[in-house]
């Protein structure tokens, strides 16, 4: 019993560390979102990881997105809010 009793301390332990890992990185896996670069059909994408699920687009959207940028910031702040 005492054997079984130090074996769930030290996996208590091991959670503990993990979470105390995980609320500092600002979430469950999630890095900050960062920028890197690939290629669909011969064309350069650019693609955000981190967020989540990674977001792939090319230049004719990213050039809708900066077109919109201000309303696109504008409802992240305001996410939840409409």
């Amino acid at each position: 019993m005492e054997a079984n009793m130090d074996s769930v301390m030290a996996r208590l332990e091991a959670l503990e560390k993990e979470n105390t890992q995980l609320k500092q990185s600002g979430g469950f896996g999630f890095s900050a979102p960062h920028v890197t670069y690939g290629e669909y059909k011969g064309k350069q994408t650019i693609i955000i990881n981190g967020a989540g699920k990674p977001l792939s687009f090319g230049r004719t959207k990213a050039k809708a997105i900066v077109a919109c940028f201000d309303e696109i910031k504008r409802f992240a702040e305001e996410a939840g809010e409409r």
